[in-house]
């Protein structure tokens, strides 16, 4: 006899258990739970056996014209909560081909052929003045469906609390999430760099523009490379006032960091590694070999001495149309570079107001180049001192000193 009794048409079997019918579950058949099942579009048999806690069922697909002795048979359960494990359905026919989506209004499509077999994909772009709700892009899955409704084209202007393009600093990523992971509040402009603001990815924000972040916007920003360091706030939000919580961001190149290890010196010095001092230039006279040193000391400028870009005895600067410079060097014969030499032309020289060339005093002089150098490992600037750098970089009674050449 069973205690409680059992319910729902169940049998007791033995002391306090019962046998449940199909459509029940528990100790004494009390729960309903009744797993789903789905419908295939492929033949499928089914053998399976219930129990009191759950019910397990071999499947086995049958696609046309297939022998049922050469079919897979997998396993699935129907646990108590009405759950299938692995999830259903088991047999589904794999379509080859897509129904053509048709045009959005006041946009764009762009497609490689008007037929879309499986894989194929869509891209959508609004007319100027809209920005787009929805899922700009589109894949033909293999259940012959599209993998995003089409998305529609609405007037920037109809579109109030929303907060100015963030002004995203250079060398950075940005991740937008919005407040509502709904497609409609995923916001596309039709100049902008086409991409998913709901996609869980960091994207180059150097073309973004007209771009629409309505309140509650989250923006994350991140340096391109870890050759820079942010500064500022890495997360802003579209506040109520319209306004970016937070600080802007900046991404600015990192410096005085080596990748190669530091050898041994001696009392003559010796042969460094190779990108051991990435901040090292060297200065040649076009079609000769290296004339003088010098440091890189941002993107954009290099540190020399002035006698090395001055006539003979003279202050004057040389015509920068004659000197190169390499960065990223390692041997100084020109024929031995490498693909990880970068060679600049020079913008202009600007010599020290102070510099003599007869005892060379104040020799120093700067070089602007022509065009940003591309941070590597073989390519870095130096630090130069700050109170936020001296800080971080002075130690007490520490007295190494290093020095480098060409």
């Amino acid at each position: 006899m069973c205690q409680p009794p059992c319910l729902n048409g169940g049998n007791c079997t033995s002391p306090n258990f019962c046998t449940c019918s199909n459509r029940y579950r528990g100790d004494t058949s009390i729960r309903f739970e009744l797993c789903g099942f789905s419908k295939n579009s492929l033949p499928s048999t089914w053998h399976c056996n219930h129990t009191s806690a759950e019910t397990v069922c071999d499947i086995s697909c049958h696609p046309p014209g297939t022998p049922e002795a050469d079919v897979d048979v997998q396993r699935y359960t129907c646990s108590i909560d009405g759950l299938w494990t692995p999830q259903l359905p088991p047999c589904v026919e794999v379509l080859n081909w897509c129904a053509d989506p048709g045009n959005i209004e006041f946009g764009r499509r762009f497609a490689s052929s008007s037929e879309f077999p499986l894989g194929s994909s869509i891209s959508y772009e609004c007319n100027d003045g809209y920005t787009m709700t929805g899922d700009p892009f589109s894949i033909c899955q293999s259940n012959g469906q599209w993998s995003s409704q089409k998305p529609r084209c609405i007037p920037i202007d109809k579109i109030t609390n929303r907060c100015p393009k963030p002004n995203a600093p250079k060398n950075s990523l940005i991740h937008v999430t919005f407040p509502d992971p709904n497609p409609l509040l995923t916001f596309i402009s039709s100049k902008t760099l086409r991409l998913n603001l709901n996609a869980d990815s960091s994207q180059d924000v150097s073309n973004l523009s007209e771009a629409v972040f309505p309140v509650g916007t989250r923006v994350q920003y991140k340096c391109k490379s870890h050759f820079y360091k942010l500064y500022g706030s890495e997360y802003q939000t579209c506040l109520s006032s319209l306004t970016w919580s937070g600080y802007q961001p900046a991404c600015v190149p990192d410096c005085g960091k080596s990748d190669s290890p530091k050898t041994p010196f001696v009392v003559n010095g010796n042969a460094t590694q190779v990108g051991q001092w990435p901040w090292m230039v060297g200065l040649a006279i076009k079609g000769s070999q290296l004339l003088c040193g010098g440091v890189l000391i941002s993107e954009t400028w290099v540190l020399t001495a002035a006698h090395c870009v001055t006539k003979r005895l003279s202050n004057a600067p040389i015509d920068s149309r004659n000197l190169l410079i390499f960065c990223g060097k390692h041997f100084r014969k020109l024929m031995q570079d490498d693909e990880y030499v970068q060679v600049k032309q020079i913008k202009q020289i600007i010599v020290h107001d102070e510099y003599d060339f007869v005892n060379f005093d104040s020799d120093i002089a700067l070089i602007q180049l022509e065009s940003a150098v591309e941070l590597t490992t073989r390519v870095q600037p130096i630090c130069l001192p700050t109170d936020i750098t001296t800080r971080e970089n002075v130690r007490d009674n520490k007295k190494e000193l290093f020095l480098d050449g060409v």
